[in-house]
This record gives C-alpha cells, structure tokens and sequence, in this order.
C-alpha cells in the first residue's frame, strides 16, 4: 500500500483526493466532417474567453463502503486561497473524524 494509506488506515481517518482544474468554453477544433465539395463552416466568438474552474474531493471513508464525491464550479474564476479554505471547511463539516489529505499540488 502507498504511505497515504497505510497513515490513513492506521489513523483510522477519511482518504481524500482532491483535485483542481479549468475548461474553457471556445472549443478547439482542429478537424471536423462535411460532405465531400462542401466547406465546413464553425461558427465561435473570437474573443470569448470565458472559462469554469473546478475544485473535486473523492473521499473514502473505513466507516462507509462507497466513495464520496464533492465539488465545487465557479465561472471565470481562478481557484485561489479564498476559494480553497472555504472548499475545505465545508468538506470537513461533511467527513466525521481525522482524514488523510492527498493532493497534486
């Protein structure tokens, strides 16, 4: 077992994993389909730079026999520690007990 584990088993605590990411909303195409002699046209604003930041927890708990899973969105957001913190204590409110943090930072 990783060391993550085997802390967590011994402690007797929750095992979260806890991720963060981005998506932005303009597509990237780089090839499409059209009937042959037709020129696809891909309509999409120039500009738009819009995104959605995701901040996720998979939770694994010795008390429960199925993962948890926890999320939060926000639009056009980077994550930050304003944003974290907050994650964090909700997700603490959520999990009984010590848990073991494991995160790619």
């Amino acid at each position: 077992m990783a060391t993550h584990q085997k802390k967590a088993r011994r402690l007797n605590a929750s095992l979260v994993f806890i991720d963060e990411s981005g998506l932005l909303l303009a597509p990237l195409v780089r090839r499409t389909w059209a009937p042959c002699g037709e020129t696809p046209i891909l309509y999409q604003r120039g500009r738009a730079r819009q995104k959605v930041s995701i901040i996720a927890a998979l939770t694994l708990s010795p008390r429960r026999h199925r993962p948890g899973l926890y999320f939060s969105l926000r639009a056009n957001e980077n994550v930050t520690t304003a944003w974290l913190l907050p994650f964090l204590r909700a997700l603490s409110c959520h999990l009984h007990g010590r848990f073991v943090l494991v995160w790619d930072a």
